[in-house]
């Protein structure tokens, strides 16, 4: 997954021409606390098994945007949450490969959260909605990452 795409997009959405906001990524499941806010998304992507090299789509990859505002500096912290292949034996977990277009309506969105939550603009009313794969299974929360970490239902 290439960050720079992300963080390119993020600052394309000037949140506060005086304030600097930056855009972090993490692994780990952060916890909230009263300093900071959380954002939680869905999105579409395609996965691929480093162990077999089978490939599965899914429309349930779960995005966690974790925001901090103090003055004139905010940070987020992103945790794309992934998925291990249902056949292989104690599969890893997965990063997803999240289309451009995708990574475009998730910025989109957290842009225009911020500018509403800490800085009291109004509502666009725009919604983003994520554009979705065709997919001939169910979701597997047995091998969902956001599932496993109470994220998913």
């Amino acid at each position: 997954m290439d960050h720079q795409e992300w963080k390119r997009i993020f600052q394309t959405g000037i949140i506060h021409p005086h304030h600097t906001w930056r855009l972090e990524f993490t692994d780990d499941l952060l916890s909230a606390n009263e300093t900071t806010t959380q954002y939680k998304r869905t999105t579409s992507a395609w996965f691929t098994c480093r162990r077999c090299g089978r490939p599965w789509p899914s429309n349930e990859v779960k995005v966690i945007f974790y925001i901090r505002h103090a003055d004139d500096q905010g940070t987020v912290i992103v945790k794309v949450f992934g998925q291990s292949c249902k056949n292989c034996e104690e599969a890893p977990m997965e990063t997803p490969q999240i289309s451009l277009e995708n990574i475009e309506i998730l910025m989109h969105e957290l842009v225009e959260m911020i500018k509403i939550y800490f800085y009291h603009e109004e509502d666009s009313g725009r919604r983003w909605n994520p554009i979705r794969l065709v997919i001939n299974s169910t979701h597997e929360p047995d091998h969902c990452e956001g599932c496993k970490n109470g994220m998913c239902g």
